[in-house]
């Protein structure tokens, strides 16, 4: 039954009709309650239409809709929201299991005028099992209170800052820590810490938040380190890793931008084994070493690249040691540089690729960097992908990150199509520091070409190119206004009779430029009166030129480019025309009707029939 509602979900989102709720009105409530749980979890929609065909579901859809509940103290909608439906529907008290509370940057409890109707609905809530709080700790001491008096089980504190780029804490300068050493932290699972000032710390804190670890050393299961340079004072950093293993931890982030630990200081958490249940991390690649051969389950890691990080050393130290440590169970990796462009970092420095020696199981594989505005590309873009498909046989989906101006990088197209398990390669090429100049640059046509180069370098290798071969171009790109962004995509893919199939999005016919404009006026007539030898002679001396020129600084749409794309054409067109001719006689290329491409010369291509 419930496999029927996953498959019909639009059966309800349509007006309802009797025969279809016939059979359903008939179930009890827990059955029909299953029902609108996945209806809840997959199509709102269909679950409001399911709601307005009868009173008791309605009832029934009530109790999924007010499950989880959010007020944001900064946000006038929600706390209407929250006041229309306590006083409308004071049964929702007993409906809450999860309650997010997102408190601005610099709140003050004393001066918000909705804590105290806050507090009293929190008082009621007998049924909550999971607390998020958002935002400033500055939590109330009689809030705390009440929710240590609930039956709450899980208690996750989320900072609203961004983990992958700047971190800020936010809270007020003089905020109160009772939080920390309250017992109702002995439920919590997420614990994101990041200051910037030391007037945020008092001179307790070192004994509050030890013993907050030692309350939930049981029961956390994410945490985030990253405090800045001012406050490593503050933290108790050997203390910490000495006399607490958090057996359950799952996710541990460390995104400071200063050596807050050292190597040896979290090898002793690793001793420990803390490290054994972990599954994603987040780290500098300062501190890759230490959790090589100690985390077995771990599943996605994310490296922020650092000038520190030695890549050459790393690559001696991993020679040197008998057995090569790996990440067996790592199937996610994700790499980000944030140093800008043209920066006195040495260029070796942007992703270590002795680092895919050590992940044989790799799957998805991001590759961010903001070098490339200055160079035409990523760093060793290529050799990084030379590496993956080397050492990791198992790669599916590669998201890679480059700068195309007036040409693409034929280097990393290259590797990318020679990826022999590949099922979909993404190339995002960053237009941000771009000139407008270079945005026409990237249009359909211009991608359409740059996929051609890729079967064509599959075909030189002997690659199968009839298995679906899929790339998809992407392209964000700021105009003048640095509010308005565009996202551009044009999807390829090569069907089973050699056909390419493009899934364009909404965005097309943006950015066009003179080069399409040059392509308009292009007459390709004049070769069809050549012979079978001339034609080929021009296409012999017209094809090491063309390379040369794609590889170097020349664009796709020269004339010379075009014709000889057009040539090539011809020939392959007369090969088939003659082939058809010895099987089929002289009438035999009328089967190839339907196969004749749509365009201008259309009706010429029929008439030489």
């Amino acid at each position: 039954m419930l496999e029927f509602i996953r498959k019909s979900s639009n059966i309800f989102r349509s007006t309802f009709k009797l025969q279809k709720t016939a059979s359903i009105e008939n179930l009890n409530d827990d059955c029909i309650l299953e029902i609108l749980e996945i209806l809840y979890l997959h199509d709102r929609d269909a679950l409001c239409c399911m709601s307005r065909t009868s009173h008791r579901f309605y009832a029934l859809a009530f109790r999924l809709n007010h499950r989880q509940l959010k007020i944001d103290f900064a946000d006038n909608r929600t706390i209407h929201f929250f006041r229309r439906l306590r006083n409308s529907s004071p049964q929702v008290q007993s409906l809450v299991q999860t309650l997010i509370i997102q408190a601005p940057e610099h709140w003050k409890p004393t001066d918000d005028p909705n804590l105290g109707d806050v507090l009293d609905f929190v008082k009621n809530l007998s049924t909550l099992r999971n607390l998020t709080w958002r935002g400033s700790i500055d939590i109330p001491r009689t809030m705390l209170n009440d929710l240590a008096k609930l039956p709450v089980k899980t208690v996750s504190f989320v900072s609203l800052a961004n983990l992958h780029m700047e971190e800020r804490w936010p809270c007020s300068r003089r905020s109160r820590w009772d939080f920390l050493s309250h017992p109702l932290v002995s439920h919590l699972t997420v614990f994101h810490w990041c200051p910037t000032t030391p007037r945020q710390v008092h001179r307790r804190f070192k004994g509050q938040f030890l013993s907050m670890l030692k309350q939930c050393e049981g029961t956390l299961q994410d945490l985030s380190i990253t405090p800045r340079k001012l406050l490593v004072g503050f933290l108790p950093e050997r203390a910490m890793f000495r006399q607490h293993r958090f057996s359950r931890l799952k996710c541990f982030r460390l995104n400071a931008k200063c050596d807050l630990f050292t190597p040896a200081e979290l090898a002793i958490w690793g001793r420990r084994n803390a490290w054994d249940g972990l599954e994603q991390l987040a780290i500098p690649s300062t501190y890759v070493p230490v959790f090589l051969e100690h985390t077995p389950r771990l599943k996605s890691l994310m490296l922020t690249m650092q000038l520190e990080f030695q890549v050459d050393r790393f690559a001696n130290w991993l020679k040197d040691l008998s057995t090569r440590p790996t990440f067996p169970s790592l199937t996610n990796l994700f790499v980000y540089d944030k140093q800008p462009a043209g920066s006195n970092s040495p260029d070796n420095q942007w992703v270590p690729v002795s680092l895919f020696w050590c992940m044989p199981n790799l799957q998805i594989c991001q590759l961010k960097s903001r070098r490339g505005v200055r160079t035409y590309g990523p760093v060793r873009g290529d050799r990084d992908l030379y590496t993956i498909r080397h050492w990791c046989p198992k790669i599916r989906n590669l998201y890679v990150v480059a700068v195309a101006r007036n040409c693409w990088p034929a280097q990393m197209l290259r590797e990318l199509s020679l990826l022999e398990a590949h099922e979909l390669v993404t190339v995002c090429f960053d237009f941000h520091n771009a000139r407008s100049k270079y945005r026409n640059f990237y249009t359909e046509g211009n991608c359409l070409e740059a996929y051609k180069y890729m079967l064509s370098c599959r075909n030189s290798s002997r690659l199968d190119t009839k298995t679906g071969f899929h790339v998809r171009f992407i392209a964000e790109s700021v105009t003048h206004s640095a509010d308005e962004r565009k996202l551009l995509e044009y999807n390829f893919k090569l069907d089973s009779r050699g056909g390419i199939q493009t899934f364009l999005s909404d965005t097309r016919g943006k950015f066009k430029g003179t080069v399409m404009e040059m392509e308009r006026r292009l007459e390709l007539k004049t070769w069809r009166t050549l012979s079978d030898d001339a034609l080929s002679q021009a296409i012999a001396e017209k094809g090491p030129l063309m390379q040369m020129s794609f590889l170097r600084e020349t664009s796709l749409y020269l004339w010379d480019k075009k014709e000889w794309w057009a040539m090539l054409a011809e020939k392959r067109w007369r090969q088939r025309k003659a082939e058809l001719a010895r099987r089929y006689g002289e009438h035999g290329t009328l089967m190839e009707m339907e196969m004749i491409p749509r365009s201008r010369n259309r009706l010429a291509a029929l008439l030489s029939l």
